[in-house]
């Protein structure tokens, strides 16, 4: 089947040049076909040939398209389809992503778990969603850069410096983890500011 969709395709970008009409393009992999008078239509596209007639090959057929039949149809991402998909502990992608960012906050009253939580649910997800997979690599960087921050916060305590640093460093830790969250649970990913890219 696939041979044969690819020699349609072909078949229609060469006849595609001489006509006007204009045609949406099946692709490869995505086509979807009905029972009787098996139509060829694709809902993951948006590129489109110029074709003029209905073209049968094979016994199947292809109807063109109208202009504003193909400019409604959706044009859709990996990460805008697949959190809708996916679910990882029971939960949907964007809401497993929006805790692997509070997550981090465990670090007010259990300080190991507000780094291990983090670590725990990016290595369960970052296989099953390329979005969790990404928004555990902003976590980690950030959790990195600050231990070593603090690492040298610590150092800078020695001159009196530090001190002054301290609470900042504290309340970009706390303000941080909450704007990723909400981004996430939008479905954007937020690169913490100030945070080293160990992973990308």
């Amino acid at each position: 089947m696939l041979c044969l969709v690819e020699r349609l395709e072909t078949e229609i970008m060469a006849k595609s040049a001489a006509k006007n009409t204009l045609y949406t393009s099946v692709i490869v992999g995505i086509p979807k076909l009905s029972t009787t008078g098996r139509r060829l239509s694709s809902i993951d596209t948006c590129e489109s040939f110029r074709y003029n007639r209905q073209y049968e090959y094979a016994g199947l057929a292809i109807n063109p398209m109208s202009e504003t039949e193909t400019n409604n149809m959706p044009c859709m991402t990996e990460e805008m389809t697949e959190h809708k998909t996916i679910e990882t502990w029971g939960m949907p992608t964007n809401t497993y992503c929006m805790l692997l960012h509070l997550s981090q906050l465990l670090n007010c009253c259990l300080p190991p778990f507000g780094i291990i939580m983090p670590i725990v649910m990016w290595a369960v997800g970052k296989d099953k969603s390329t979005l969790i997979d990404r928004h555990g690599k902003i976590a980690l960087n950030w959790i990195i850069s600050s231990v070593i921050y603090w690492m040298v916060i610590a150092a800078l305590c020695i001159i009196l410096i530090g001190f002054l640093l301290i609470p900042v460093l504290f309340v970009l830790a706390f303000v941080f983890p909450i704007i990723g969250a909400v981004k996430a649970s939008n479905g954007e990913a937020w690169e913490y500011p100030l945070s080293i890219p160990f992973f990308k």
